[in-house]
């Protein structure tokens, strides 16, 4: 099975900076999933200093002294280049299969903060299933970045689509945003997005199963 050009770049456009995606063929049982960023660590860990001083910080202070080197090691590794072998087994089943309440992390790319996650992940195989654990790790894959929520949800779907050719495929994330628990509106009210494909734009009594497993 193999992915397009458009598909590919349709996948990058979702996520913003300097960001490469590559999904090999599937060779024997495993398709390999890969998401790279592009980091200038001298400019960052600059930019950093400048962000300190313009704050008027003394930045000889023991306590600011290696905070720009701190910073830049750790989007370092927040944004570190990740892999995924996805196993992908045939199957004569057509139930549904389904996570729920996966948590993670993502960094809302309007204030930089972090954006707590539980994500619900659906699909009706046709034909062929990932491992189940890999559910978990394809939200995982493209929350380390800096993402918009509702971007998450439709990678997710765009990704497992392009993998598995299911009959349908319905992710729903849920958000606690820290640029509205600490700033502004100052609320720890949750945000909801859905996107879905196949079967569950089409068939109310799919969504209907799949909501109420939810």
């Amino acid at each position: 099975m193999s992915e397009s050009e458009g598909e590919k770049n349709g996948l990058a456009l979702l996520i913003p900076g300097s960001v490469s995606i590559e999904i090999q063929e599937r060779v024997e049982a495993h398709i390999k999933v890969s998401l790279s960023h592009g980091i200038d660590e001298i400019a960052l860990r600059r930019a950093v200093g400048m962000m300190l001083r313009a704050f008027g910080v003394n930045g000889r202070d023991v306590n600011f002294k290696e905070t720009p080197r701190r910073v830049t090691a750790l989007w370092k590794e927040w944004l570190k280049s990740r892999e995924l072998a996805l196993p992908v087994f045939p199957t004569r089943g057509k139930g549904m299969v389904t996570l729920r309440n996966h948590r993670a992390i993502t960094v809302c790319p309007h204030h930089l903060l972090p954006v707590e996650l539980r994500a619900d992940v659906a699909y009706i195989p046709q034909g062929h299933v990932v491992g189940i654990s890999k559910l978990a790790r394809v939200v995982n894959l493209v929350a380390g970045s800096f993402m918009l929520q509702e971007h998450i949800s439709e990678f997710v779907v765009q990704l497992l689509d392009t993998l598995l050719l299911p009959k349908g495929v319905l992710v729903r994330v849920i958000g606690q945003h820290g640029c509205m628990r600490l700033r502004g509106v100052y609320s720890e009210g949750d945000i909801v997005t859905t996107n879905m494909s196949g079967v569950y734009l089409t068939d109310e009594k799919a969504r209907s199963e799949v909501f109420n497993s939810l």
